[in-house]
This record gives structure tokens, sequence and C-alpha cells, in this order.
């Protein structure tokens, strides 16, 4: 439904209510609630062509009378415009007190910094019924500061047909640009070639990382399997040398010479040897 950035501005706002809004705004307060006194409030356009706020009120049988009319809201190209994220993460600094028992936003310290707050759909929906957006019903828009302009249908019709034919000209105007100028051309196409390149050795650099780790993960199952085996004769060769030392203590204490194998013999007799040098 919206994105981050100048995104967020591209989108379909409108204001539903009595009589066409104003845009001058007074100062935004705070009362303890989870809304502020002031501002205007707004919705994206739905499905419907209506805002969501009026299908709510629709599907609800909420003052359905009152939000018949609605306006186009169009924010200014320098609105700044506070995107509360999922996690809150973002307005933890705009958190205060309120007076329900919970945190609810601090507008007044909200508007310092911007001149708009956005609640994405996912958001209220996260909140609505708990934490600081309590009563948020749907996706929808605060503008804290006049940075906006109100357009009937007519008029929004009029700007949209003027934007579309703006960018239409400034494409026009660029592609022109280029024919006209070889360099530029030039320019472009070995900026083109070297996007390319790149991207070319990117991926040619993610297959040979893929590779490397293939052959990374073989040798190691071949090392874990030579420590393996290395750890098993280890244990049987210390086994084989207490069973020779346990032999030695016998022979000495005059007791009976038990059977040995061969390699112990063995190990006995080189043991000997070492002792008559």
């Amino acid at each position: 439904m919206y994105s981050k950035g100048k995104k967020i501005k591209n989108i379909d706002l409108v204001y539903a209510g009595g009589q066409r809004p104003s845009t001058e705004l007074g100062r935004v307060y705070n009362y303890g609630g989870s809304k502020p006194e002031g501002g205007l409030w707004t919705s994206p356009m739905g499905e419907s062509g209506k805002s969501v706020w009026q299908e709510w009120c629709e599907n609800e049988g909420y003052n359905t009378k009152y939000y018949k009319k609605s306006w186009h809201i169009v924010a200014h190209d320098d609105c700044k415009i506070l995107v509360v994220d999922a996690d809150l993460s973002n307005v933890e600094d705009y958190l205060m007190q309120g007076d329900m028992g919970y945190k609810v936003l601090d507008f007044e310290k909200i508007s310092l910094d911007y001149d708009a707050v956005y609640f994405p759909d996912d958001v209220v929906s996260l909140y609505n019924y708990r934490g600081c957006l309590r009563g948020y019903d749907v996706e929808s828009c605060l503008f804290l500061k006049p940075k906006y302009d109100v357009m009937d249908d007519a008029e929004y019709k009029e700007y949209t047909r003027k934007k579309i034919e703006d960018e239409r000209r400034e494409v026009e105007e660029k592609l022109l640009y280029e024919m006209n100028n070889p360099r530029f051309a030039m320019k472009k196409m070995h900026e083109e070639a070297l996007r390319r390149e790149r991207q070319e050795s990117l991926k040619k650099h993610e297959e040979k990382e893929v590779v490397l780790e293939k052959v990374v993960e073989e040798k190691t199952e071949v090392i874990n399997e030579n420590t393996k085996e290395i750890s098993v004769a280890e244990k049987r060769k210390r086994a084989m040398l207490r069973r020779i030392a346990k032999l030695n203590t016998t022979r000495e204490n005059g007791v009976i010479k038990p059977k040995r194998t061969k390699l112990e013999k063995a190990y006995l007799v080189m043991m000997d040897r070492l002792k008559n040098r």
C-alpha cells in the first residue's frame, strides 16, 4: 500500500468530512489519549474509489451521512512524513505516558521534527487494540502542519493530467537531449556497459564463492572423517599401552603371566631391550 521515502507522497490521500478542509492548521496538542487535538486526518483511497476510512464507516454503519463528502489531499514535495515502523522502533523517542495507563505518541514533540505521521495498515492492525495506537481503525496519515493542497475531483483530475504530461515531457526532453548530444549518448552507453560488466563480474564472483564453499565442505568432511579414524586408532593404542603396563606390573609381582597377543609381546621385548641398553 505504501513505501517509505518520497513515494509516500504519491499515495492518493483522501479527507472525508462535512466541508472542505482548510489549508491552515493550528497547533497540535496532546490531551492524554492516543490521538491529539488538531491536525488533519486523511486516509488512502481504497479499491472502491473512496477512502478506506469511508469504507470502514459504511461497513460499521458509523456516521455515514457525515463522511459522504471527500476531497483529495496532495502532500507538498518538501513535506517531511514520519512513517511508523511495525516494531515502533522509530517512534520510541516520541512516546509519553498517557492518561489511560499506557504510553501514547507525543504529537507535539513529533511536530518539531516532522510535518505529518503515516500509520501503515500492518501497524494499525497490530496495535489497534493495544498500546499507543488504540482506536486507530484504518491506515491513515495525520498532517501536523499545512504542508498539503486540497482538491476536489475536477481539480485533482486536472492535477493528475498535468503531472502525467510533465513527466512525459521530461522524458521526451531527456531523449531529445541525448539524441542531439552524441558525447552524452556515448557516456550513457559507456556507463551501461560498465554496469553490465559489474553485474557479470559480481555473478562470476558469486559462482566462485559457491564452488569454493562446496570445496570447503568436501574438505571439511574428509578432515572430520580422518580425525575420526585417527581418534579411534589413538584410543586402541592407549588401551593397548594400559594393558601392557598392567602385564608388567603382574610380572614384577610374581603373578603368572596371562596370555598376550603377538603385538603385546613385541612391545614387551622392545621395552626390555631399551632397559638393558
